[in-house]
């Protein structure tokens, strides 16, 4: 554990944040010395930046999905485009790769990391214009992706002035809900620019039953029936501006804006019904909330060329998010006709800085060296105000808790990209990121941490047999804490609180998770657009984080803590190819299909099935889409996710079910600027299954759920003006 330093700074330590620098230093003296050598060799300028935008010349390699593709389906949840793409899955663990739960995966925004507060399933796939998946780390991009990274990139300015109207609307059994996006372009000489706005309302109406069954010295104690009544709206409005300047000497100077407004409501009754034994403290209870949330991100870019050292990338940007919540429970008590009341007002403000710098320099003998920093500071407030009321309508007791927390990050890293031959590629780099944190509240003592992580990365490829290529790779990547599970306030649970259903609490002393990782991976093209890849990775992760189940007094809690060592591995299979390769008559038809098998252990764990928290071990997709080139088109998806029990630690266990997908689209071009979208969502609709057990020498406690599922009818008139 050298790489990671959380303790007082020492003579050792100050050392080590000289050498970065001085690596950075090293390497623009070095390409200094060959400036000269530089100019004559201006069009490989050029071919280094073609090689950065072409997963065929990527020593990396990524998928990259383009906009044609993100609105096939007429979607408005991203997650719901995400879902359909090889190798990612969307759970309540979140966006992830390899199967791996939420912050494994590095979510990145036009390829800077997403700022705390800020949920990327917010955006509209009406404002993007490609995602980017990336399942090995480089040095110039984060290496807090021990999964990989997923990069969504957002509508640009094209090259054409025209206004583009989509009036859209989706059906489910939650009702209509109606759906706006505008956009306009325009270039007039060195200047252009666009403006994406979208309006929508979201709906979802999700009823739930919950079985609770609870054992003591081998005797049933309770069971419990909870009939839960979810209904949820969202009123969105968001706007995205982009300014571009473009200058004959080449220079580009780019202004990007995401606004975003959200509101939303929310109404729970649970009805429980009691079986045998005991009532929960409230078996009748009813939740209401509201948020109000603003959030806005803005950057400035300045790319310049010079004609001797290559190219400089400079991107500033700042981000802003506010949400106000207002919260109120209601409990019955078995026992008495009054209600207990709680109430909650809290707000919570995150705001940050960042800035990116890159210098991409060719030299002599086929290298590019890159060389670049990566810095942020990063604030979030939190205060939260709750009132309790007795079943008699007395004050019982009143909380009034602020939180503060800082993160300031820093990272510097030099790449080499180097041309051996014309069939065999390396690219070398090293990043060292420093990561410092500070927390505050009123209840506890401040508490700061610091951690630096040094990130080789070496990576190949091999063209061989004819144009078939193999990359490999080798990197150093860490999973990061998140911010909200550094923080020691408590989330109390209002009623049952039980092994299955804990107060939340963060851990101020978290640390990193640290990672090697091995990719190997085999591509082998049909023609310019079918593929077929095969990809095979491990994992070895130090410090990786569980949840803690503890008591206090009487009240259970769960805390994130450091819990030794974890293994992953996995294969992964990715194919794209034209129907009449094996049916003549199939013409026009091209099938996609993707499939994943993922495997982990926790050593900290001596049960069976001691995955890494909520990893999916195998998922799937089977695409057709029928394009004839005349005014109709067509497609479908079948996608399936395979659950499984896991055991995340000694006494506890998750249990996920299975869940199938099956979607579809049609598409009419009435007129050459006209199209009329169709897609039926979810058409299989199966009911979502999940569990939680608790087991100990003398006591057992069952928790499932049941919720339904529903299809979902979408219609999208997409009109050009």
């Amino acid at each position: 554990m050298s790489e990671i330093l959380s303790r007082p700074e020492t003579n050792e330590c100050r050392k080590s944040r000289v050498t970065p620098i001085a690596l950075i230093i090293v390497g623009l003296v070095h390409a200094k010395a060959y400036a000269e050598q530089v100019t004559q060799l201006a069009p490989e300028i050029e071919k280094v930046e073609v090689k950065g935008d072409s997963n065929r010349q990527s020593i990396a390699g990524k998928v990259a999905v383009e906009r044609s593709e993100i609105v096939k389906y007429g979607d408005t949840s991203l997650s719901d485009v995400l879902k359909r793409l090889p190798g990612v899955t969307v759970n309540a663990g979140g966006i992830s790769l390899r199967g791996l739960g939420n912050g494994y995966t590095q979510i990145l925004l036009n390829g800077d990391a997403v700022p705390p507060g800020f949920s990327i399933e917010s955006i509209s796939p009406d404002l993007i214009e490609r995602i980017e998946i990336m399942r090995t780390a480089s040095a110039d991009v984060s290496t807090q992706a021990i999964a990989g990274t997923i990069n969504v990139v957002l509508r640009k300015v094209v090259s054409e002035s025209q206004t583009e109207v989509k009036i859209a609307a989706d059906g489910n059994n939650a009702g209509v809900h109606p759906n706006l996006t505008i956009q306009k372009t325009d270039r007039r000489d060195a200047f252009s620019y666009s403006v994406v706005g979208v309006a929508y309302r979201k709906k979802s109406e999700e009823p739930q039953t919950i079985l609770e069954r609870t054992d003591a010295n081998g005797q049933l104690r309770n069971l419990r029936l909870t009939v839960q009544d979810n209904d949820e709206v969202a009123d969105v409005i968001s706007l995205t501006p982009r300014m571009n300047w473009k200058w004959d000497n080449g220079d580009v100077l780019s202004i990007q804006t995401y606004i975003e407004k959200r509101r939303t409501k929310f109404d729970t009754i649970n009805r429980e019904s009691l079986i045998a034994g005991d009532s929960s403290t409230y078996p009748f209870n009813t939740e209401r909330g509201a948020s109000d949330i603003l959030t806005t991100r803005s950057d400035l870019s300045w790319d310049h060329r010079f004609s001797a050292l290559g190219k400089l990338s400079v991107k500033i940007g700042a981000n802003y998010n506010k949400r106000d919540n207002t919260y109120r429970f209601d409990g019955t008590p078995a026992v008495s006709t009054e209600s207990a009341v709680r109430t909650v007002l809290s707000d919570a403000n995150d705001n940050s800085l960042t800035s990116t710098g890159k210098l991409l320099t060719p030299v002599v003998g086929g290298h590019s060296i890159s060389l670049g920093w990566d810095a942020a500071h990063a604030q979030r407030g939190e205060h939260r105000l709750q009132r309790d009321l007795n079943d008699r309508g007395e004050m019982a007791e009143t909380l009034n808790e602020a939180y503060d927390a800082t993160v300031r990050k820093l990272a510097l890293y030099v790449q080499d990209n180097w041309d051996v031959s014309k069939d065999f590629q390396v690219y070398a780099g090293v990043r060292w990121e420093y990561l410092g944190t500070e927390s505050l509240s009123r209840e506890a003592r401040e508490v700061r941490n610091s951690s630096t992580v040094w990130s080789p990365v070496l990576q190949s490829m091999w063209e061989v047999l004819g144009g078939d290529q193999v990359r490999l790779s080798l990197a150093r990547t860490y999973k990061a804490p998140a911010t909200a599970n550094l923080m020691p306030r408590r989330f109390v649970i209002n009623n049952n609180n039980n092994p299955t259903t804990p107060d939340r609490q963060g851990n101020p002393n978290l640390r990193p998770e640290l990672a090697w990782g091995l990719d190997v991976t085999y591509e082998h093209r049909f023609e310019k657009s079918y593929s077929a890849s095969i990809n095979a990775y491990t994992r070895y992760i130090d410090d990786v984080t569980v949840q803690q189940l503890m008591q206090d007094g009487s009240t259970w809690v769960s805390t994130p803590a450091n819990a030794g060592k974890a293994r992953a591995q996995g294969v992964s299979v990715e194919m794209k190819f034209p129907l009449r390769y094996w049916l003549a008559a199939a013409r026009n038809i091209d099938v996609r299909f993707d499939l994943s098998r993922n495997w982990s252990s926790v050593d900290a764990v001596h049960k069976p099935n001691n995955r890494l928290t909520q990893q999916v071990p195998l998922s799937t997709n089977l695409g057709l889409e029928y394009q004839p080139g005349g005014a109709l088109s067509a497609g479908a998806n079948f996608g399936f996710r395979r659950g499984g029990l896991t055991n995340t630690s000694d006494v506890l266990s998750y249990y996920a079910g299975s869940s199938r997908t099956l979607d579809t689209y049609l598409v009419w071009k009435m007129r050459p600027k006209m199209k009329l979208r169709l897609a039926l969502n979810n058409i299989l609709h199966p009911d979502s299954r999940s569990a939680i057990a608790y087991a100990d020498v003398s006591t057992g406690v069952l928790r499932s759920y049941v919720t339904p599922t529903h299809t979902t009818l979408k219609a999208a008139l997409e009109i050009q003006l």
